[in-house]
């Protein structure tokens, strides 16, 4: 039987309500592959509450099969030779699909729906203890799917493409009021780069 693992990372669902279920299996015994389920599990979370100082304010839904976003799904190659022990070197490509909606005292302002579709490069390392794992790491990625929202300086008007040149590089944004006086950019990231940490607990069997 390949070495077998299960995870989940208690940061992420807390303060950015998103719950993964990082499931992985030896594939060689240098090599696993991984997939990542993701839940949102809060659709307000407090990463996206410091925008706002109403509870009615950004909220952020699944825009996949009811909670689940979508998944992820990534190749680890571990730098000691043994699956799902010690330090790995990560290729991730995730596809999340998520809805965005703003409100103002219970109103829709301005809602659209994206699909982050990332590659990661990802380095990690993992320390057992019997079946107990305790995994963290860090990634560097880029959007593959650069859909450019943003509202021209000239109108408060509904947005419109990159094509007219006023968005700059990459950027999702969201109205907060009707008449666009605040906007945030949901974007992540500088530019299309993106960043993953993840400090995720679980077990594995070997």
């Amino acid at each position: 039987m390949p070495p077998f693992g299960v995870r989940v990372d208690p940061f992420n669902w807390l303060l950015d309500g998103k719950l993964g279920f990082e499931i992985e299996a030896g594939l060689l015994p240098f090599m696993s592959v991984e997939l990542v389920p993701l839940f949102v599990a809060n659709s307000q979370p407090p990463t996206f509450n410091y925008f706002m100082g109403r509870d009615d304010g950004l909220s952020r839904d699944s825009h996949g099969i009811g909670p689940l976003a979508g998944t992820s799904i990534g190749l680890g190659f571990w730098l000691e030779g043994k699956a799902l022990r010690g330090s790995v070197l990560r290729v991730i490509f995730t596809n999340y699909s998520y809805e965005y909606t703003s409100r103002l005292n219970g109103q829709v302002v301005d809602q659209f729906t994206h699909v982050e579709r990332q590659l990661f490069g990802y380095f990690g390392s993992h320390a057992n203890w019997g079946a107990f794992t305790l995994a963290g790491g860090i990634g560097l990625g880029v959007e593959l799917n650069k859909d450019d929202r943003c509202f021209p300086p000239r109108t408060a008007a509904d947005p419109t493409p990159d094509a007219i040149g006023n968005c700059g590089n990459h950027q999702m944004s969201i109205k907060l009021d009707p008449a666009a006086t605040q906007i945030v950019d949901l974007s992540g990231g500088l530019g299309g780069v993106q960043f993953l940490g993840r400090f995720s607990l679980g077990v594995a069997i070997y």
